[in-house]
């Protein structure tokens, strides 16, 4: 006979979680990194790894809520340090491309 609900405990006592269940910082977690992929792209900034854990470090680090990560507010604190090394590597191909052409 199949178990009631109710009764689908392990040994320990703890209920059994549904099949596909996702543990809260996990689930979290995740909402960050969507958050994340969705700031950098609202703002045309680079995508990438680093780039994604800078904006949740940041997010984590002031408090805020993960949701709370697309509010139009917040999108420029969020990405302060991306959009610092894009001006950086910017910076860097302009004095590049300088120096290629003072050599010619």
């Amino acid at each position: 006979a199949a178990q009631d609900a109710s009764d689908a405990a392990r040994a320990d006592g703890t209920p059994k979680r549904p099949a596909g269940h996702v543990p809260a910082p996990a689930h979290e977690r995740a909402c960050r990194v969507r958050n994340a992929v969705a700031v950098l792209g609202a703002l045309h900034l680079p995508v990438s790894a680093a780039a994604v854990e800078d904006v949740v470090s940041r997010s984590v680090a002031v408090g805020l809520a993960a949701g709370d990560m697309l509010d139009p507010g917040r999108v420029v604190e969020l990405t302060e340090g991306v959009r610092a090394e894009v001006r950086a590597d910017r910076g860097a191909k302009r004095g590049h491309a300088a120096a290629l052409g003072d050599a010619g």
